[in-house]
């Protein structure tokens, strides 16, 4: 196999598009492994044998993305599937506990980690100490001596909604598909500050709510409800 355009040999016999390029790869006679450069060849001799090499990709019924011609935001699309068939294909859990102030009974829900930047207030302000009287900074400084952790302590674990939000600015000129991400709106406001304030990069959240209907309704929505990532405290 050889590509068309760079004239680069395939890497793989079973491969079907350039790793240089990315276009697809047309029959060639007589390719030997030895006649990998071996720069390329040095690469593919420090992968795992699990790790996976990502020639191009297609998302729904979109054009096929090649590798070498995505940007960044292609990428993350890419990652947010990945993230969404983790969540629909992920063992549920039963697990206890919930919002702040609620009395909600135990529910089966999935449990996911995301960015802590892509997690918003749905509230302008909240309490500065939690449900028990103690102070919001005590768990702030648990976080930063990293006495408990959020991917590890379960009450830590913050309910919320996921939804695939709308990117105009990141539109294509020419494109008719406005790109979308993954976001979130926590009900849980107080331990989230807390997370921020302490500088954690990831959270942990119980989805209660995900779909299209959710996804139309907070894109519809999401000037009145805003994309806060602060948050005032005040006193009860």
């Amino acid at each position: 196999l050889k590509c068309s355009v760079c004239k680069a040999k395939a890497l793989f016999s079973e491969s079907k598009f350039c790793h240089l390029c990315g276009v697809p790869l047309v029959k060639v006679e007589g390719l030997k492994l030895e006649d990998i450069g071996p720069e390329i060849a040095g690469l593919f001799a420090r992968l795992d044998e699990d790790d996976v090499w990502i020639e191009g990709f297609r998302i729904s019924k979109e054009p096929l993305h090649l590798a070498t011609r995505c940007n960044e935001h292609d990428w993350d699309r890419l990652r947010s599937k990945f993230a969404e068939v983790t969540v629909s294909s992920a063992e549920v859990k039963q697990e206890i506990g919930s919002s702040d102030d609620s009395g909600e009974a135990p529910t089966r829900d999935i449990i996911i980690a995301a960015d802590t930047s892509r997690v918003f207030y749905l509230q302008e302000s909240c309490s500065m100490t939690f449900k028990d009287g103690t102070k919001l900074e005590s768990l702030i400084r648990k976080l930063v001596r990293q006495e408990v952790d959020p991917l590890k302590d379960e009450f830590l674990i913050l309910n919320a909604v996921q939804f695939r939000r709308r990117c105009p600015e990141l539109k294509r000129v020419g494109s008719r598909r406005t790109p979308r991400d993954t976001a979130f709106y926590t009900y849980d406001h107080r331990r989230l500050h807390c997370m921020r304030e302490a500088s954690c990069p990831q959270v942990r959240l119980r989805i209660k709510l995900s779909g299209p209907a959710v996804d139309e309704l907070c894109n519809k929505a999401i000037t009145s409800l805003g994309q806060r990532d602060e948050i005032s405290l005040k006193r009860r």
